[in-house]
């Protein structure tokens, strides 16, 4: 675009573009949304829109509702976290499923085999967190 007398006028990105929307099930309580959403207001620079949902099963259906480009799961307190990942892997296999973990081997290695896309480590410093799930949505 140019404007008088030629001065090109340029368009910032980050307000053209919608923000990377994120459903975070959490069924313990809501600490796990609070620090992603400190995290995102610090380093998210108004690109995440963040959802939470606490009943496993309202997982697909939110998603869906929401349009949510990532679902991020905090598996460590389920008590079978394989199941409940295959379950919302199952109902929606095109969703992409981020498992948040402490870094327990079985817990990675059963994620990744029942279809999640990948898996962060809650020890991530919060930039690097934000960076990854804007990845992850994206597809990489």
């Amino acid at each position: 675009m140019t404007g008088p007398q030629g001065v090109v006028r340029l368009r910032r990105l980050d307000t053209v573009l919608p923000p990377t929307r994120i459903l975070l099930l959490d069924e313990t309580d809501q600490s796990g949304f609070d620090g992603l959403a400190a995290a995102s207001a610090l380093f998210g620079h108004g690109r995440l829109a963040l959802y939470y949902v606490d009943d496993r099963g309202a997982v697909s259906q939110e998603a869906q509702r929401l349009a949510v480009d990532v679902v991020v799961v905090d598996v460590d307190n389920e008590v079978n976290p394989k199941e409940t990942l295959a379950n919302i892997v199952g109902d929606d296999p095109d969703l992409r499923v981020v498992v948040l973990t402490e870094g327990h081997p079985a817990v990675i290695d059963g994620a990744l085999a029942v279809g999640a896309s990948g898996c962060l480590l809650k020890a991530l410093p919060a930039s690097e967190l934000v960076a990854h799930l804007a990845q992850f949505a994206q597809g990489r």
